[in-house]
């Protein structure tokens, strides 16, 4: 708890000394933060850092951009469309050995 003469301290430093306090103890958390983000995730914070450096150094409408992005989409394509062949042919097998079932069934007896 503050004491009286901190508290008077306090509401006679000048306005400019607490916003810069108030800045470094911001700064100080924000750092804090990054440092354990860092050392908790160190390959995801190098990866960000390279997408912000190669943003920033005009790659985003490169060739090599356009590239990437089209091997991603085809890439999601054709993981987005595989599961859904996948079902259709098990459906179409399924159905295919259900007839065969009942054709064999009612030509034996």
């Amino acid at each position: 708890m503050e004491s009286r003469e901190d508290m008077a301290a306090a509401r006679r430093e000048h306005p400019a000394k607490q916003a810069l306090k108030a800045a470094e103890n911001a700064l100080g958390a924000v750092g804090d933060d990054v440092t354990r983000r860092v050392e908790s995730h160190p390959y995801r914070t190098l990866a960000v850092a390279f997408g912000a450096g190669y943003l920033l150094a005009g790659g985003l409408f490169s060739g090599l951009t356009a590239r990437i992005l089209g091997y991603g989409v085809r890439t999601g394509i054709r993981l987005a469309v595989l599961p859904l062949i996948e079902v259709e042919l098990v459906r179409a097998a399924q159905d295919w050995a259900l007839a065969e079932a009942q054709r064999g069934t009612n030509g034996h007896s």
